[in-house]
């Protein structure tokens, strides 16, 4: 391979940070073409690492690697903590299952349910109000195309009212100059 494997090095830094922080003296065996080890202090030291929140001065390389101080900048957060910058949900597995196979879902979600022996009322009522949102969503267009159908049928009369009127005009000023015509015509013969 081209380096000591990845997943060994997660592995390895899991392991050494499960003590709530970094042991900088743990080794990490690399495994494929490479025949040494690689301390954890060597791997933070090419690393950039960055904290978030808490205390500002404990957003350093060195808490890490101190229990006593990480335990500090954990507490420190409760004071100082930082927002979630994207939204995030718990989604059950079978979720991600129906992607890969539609006719499994419900069998992962029971699964799931029967595993944590309890039942997903808020996903169920997520997804029920998310039907629901969707339905008034429906029948808000629905009423949006009945109403422009509406206003274009009314349109459509109006513009008939008025050819009507407008013919019924024409007429009548054709009658009254054909009459006034008449009239001119019977006054000349007089």
């Amino acid at each position: 391979g081209n380096g000591p494997d990845i997943d060994a090095f997660r592995g390895a830094l899991m392991k050494s940070f499960s003590a709530g922080f970094l042991d900088a003296d743990t080794a990490i065996e690399a495994e494929g073409d490479w025949s040494n080890t690689v301390r954890i202090k060597e791997l933070l030291e090419s690393s950039t690492i960055k904290l978030n929140g808490g205390s500002p001065e404990l957003r350093q390389r060195g808490t890490l690697e101190s229990e006593r101080t990480m335990d500090s900048w954990k507490n420190s957060l409760m004071v100082n903590p930082v927002m979630l910058t994207t939204d995030m949900i718990l989604e059950p597995i079978s979720t991600f299952v129906e992607f890969a196979d539609p006719n499994k879902k419900n069998a992962a979600y029971e699964g799931l349910k029967e595993l944590l022996r309890g039942s997903f009322e808020k996903v169920a009522n997520e997804e029920a109000a998310e039907e629901m949102k969707k339905q008034k969503h429906e029948q808000a267009m629905a009423e949006v195309q009945r109403q422009r159908a509406a206003a274009a049928e009314q349109a459509r009369l109006h513009a008939e009212e008025i050819a009507a009127r407008q013919e019924r005009d024409r007429k009548e000023a054709a009658y009254r100059e054909e009459k006034r015509k008449q009239e001119q015509e019977e006054k000349k013969k007089k």
